[in-house]
């Protein structure tokens, strides 16, 4: 009998529903080949829930989160490097930058969203007393919670609300709207498996309630009735009108939110009401644009300045500060290199620029310390580059090859062709190995499998290699040229079946194989050399003049000589 819709769970809510972080469901697909399949593809590839929970029976989940749950770095850095999975490997990566967004903004709301602040309010501010009352457009009758609010009035499919639910769990009541009705259902979706959510209303319409603490993801349209056309503006503003006296809002915001001109007249009315409470440069987050969070407050707090706080160069993003208290001891020790209170007069300036980075200093020791370990790094690179650089090759004599096409390969034995669809249509890819050449479309060159796992959505067909006869290297180099001639017949713009089988490749001994495989492998690790050797050295280039810049860093040395006709 089929497994019900509901047996079928993305990686997130498994990972919710065994009680583990995201990273360790993510590490254990990477790893243990006899994970289940997804029997579902996509964004968000779906696993069923039975397979899963007999497969963490058999192998123990004390000893696989003792053995096997890396940090999140560890992970990150595994996906973006591993060539065999590029979907799967995105797939998570983005899942998880979601994850993390959401959990930082969640962090930064009280540590009970019952505010103690909001405790001591005047009466007179708000009369709806202890109990909330959530009344909602959609509804004959009002949702009654004595429960603080949670709001996320652009919930999408409920992320900041399931890091609600795990920071705060039954303790709070959690409200989500959205426009999109296929949102609203994935949130409900994911609220009603998760263990703490207990008192939650997901819907399609506009939220009219009024709560402790609001978070939220500025989307690129004006909420439904704003009163400006700037649509980070109208998000700020809507969560300020959804905010009970004393309360915070969470808004992330896109980095460009804080330069921008149409967006400066709200931004100075933020600042001069004295809404806005701290601004915080988030650091850049795989499948995520460059973001900011603003922390508003409903009433304003004492003090004449806003908080700026720049956390961009955070290596990991999962090391940003994850609980209030830990924001608030980042700001009460006001490292000049992170934080930075701006008088609200000095921003007032006609433009209003909200960007941390242009506001914190840098620690001129810091900064000279880190520049000095990553001109180390740059040098490491170099000397790894010309290492490789020495790899022999030397002139062959030009001739007549005996080739041999892949259809007579796989008659023989030496290899099999693998479609990315099996015969009987089923949604899950087939299976890679260590080895296996990997045939993608969208214009990628082969490419050969370093460990087990599923076909991403990208690969079109997987050769099973076999090592006795051949090298899969040598496969992957010849096949370059060939593949890259042949038209991409399928949808996913890789070359068919038949195509394929039709591709030749030089017959030789497997010795010869070996030298052209070893020949291929240098290549290609000089490829990545010099990849991440650019990356760095781009890094070292803006930190220098970031530095220089800034005043944090001046050059050494004497001046060059004049040449004659300069100017003194």
């Amino acid at each position: 009998m089929p497994d019900a819709p509901e047996d079928l769970l993305t990686s997130a809510e498994i990972a919710r529903r065994v009680g583990v972080g995201r990273a360790a469901v993510t590490n254990w697909r990477t790893r243990f080949p006899d994970f289940p399949s997804p029997v579902t593809s996509g964004p968000s590839p779906r696993f069923t829930w039975s397979a899963v929970a007999r497969w963490m029976g058999e192998n123990g989940k004390s000893t696989l989160l003792a053995a096997y749950e890396p940090s999140n770095a560890e992970v990150s850095a595994r996906a973006a490097e591993d060539e065999t999975t590029p979907a799967n490997a995105v797939d998570d990566l983005e899942g998880g930058a979601v994850e993390t967004l959401a959990r930082a903004m969640v962090s930064l709301l009280r540590d009970s969203p019952d505010l103690e602040e909001y405790e001591g309010a005047d009466e007179a501010e708000d009369e709806r007393g202890s109990g909330q009352v959530a009344e909602f457009v959609d509804t004959d009758e009002p949702w009654e919670t004595d429960r603080p609010i949670v709001l996320d009035p652009a919930c999408g499919a409920g992320e900041r609300l399931l890091a609600a639910a795990d920071r705060f769990r039954d303790e709070v009541a959690l409200i989500g709207r959205d426009d999109d009705e296929e949102s609203v259902e994935l949130a409900r979706r994911a609220l009603r498996l998760h263990p703490f959510a207990e008192g939650y209303d997901v819907a399609r319409t506009r939220p009219t309630a009024r709560a402790q603490a609001v978070v939220c993801l500025a989307g690129d349209r004006p909420p439904r009735g704003a009163a400006t056309e700037d649509a980070v503006g109208a998000w700020a503003l809507r969560c300020l009108e959804l905010l009970r006296p004393h309360g915070t809002a969470v808004v992330a915001v896109p980095a460009y939110a804080a330069t921008r001109s149409s967006g400066s007249a709200v931004r100075a009315d933020l600042v001069r009401r004295g809404a806005l409470d701290r601004v915080i440069g988030l650091p850049s987050i795989p499948g995520a644009p460059n973001l900011h969070v603003w922390v508003l407050r409903q009433t304003p707090r004492r003090g004449e300045d806003v908080c700026m706080v720049d956390v961009s160069a955070v290596a990991d993003p999962a090391d940003l500060p994850m609980s209030r208290e830990a924001w608030d001891r980042l700001v009460d020790d006001a490292d000049p290199a992170l934080v930075r209170r701006v008088p609200r007069v000095a921003l007032l300036d006609g433009v209003t620029e909200l960007d941390p980075a242009r506001h914190v200093g840098a620690d001129p020791a810091s900064t000279a310390q880190g520049l000095a370990d990553l001109t180390a790094r740059l040098r490491a690179l170099y000397e790894q580059v010309g290492a490789v650089l020495h790899a022999p090759v030397t002139a062959a004599t030009l001739g007549a090859r005996d080739l041999v096409a892949l259809s007579e390969l796989e008659r023989r034995g030496a290899l099999t062709i693998v479609p990315r669809r099996s015969a009987s249509h089923e949604e899950k890819g087939p299976a890679i190995h260590k080895g296996d050449v990997l045939v993608s479309g969208r214009g990628q060159s082969p490419s050969v499998a370093r460990h087990r796992a599923d076909a991403g959505a990208e690969t079109a067909h997987v050769l099973a290699i076999s090592a006795e006869h051949l090298d899969a290297h040598f496969v992957a180099l010849f096949l370059r040229p060939e593949v890259a001639a042949l038209p991409a017949a399928t949808l996913h713009g890789g070359p068919s079946r038949s195509d394929l089988r039709r591709c030749r490749i030089p017959r030789l001994p497997l010795r010869d194989q070996r030298r052209y495989g070893d020949a291929y492998r240098r290549l290609l690790d000089l490829d990545q050399l010099t990849s991440r050797l650019a990356r760095t050295t781009a890094t070292v280039l803006d930190q220098t003049v970031h530095g220089l810049t800034t005043g944090a860093l001046r050059p050494v040395g004497a001046a060059r000589p004049r040449t004659q006709g300069e100017p003194a």
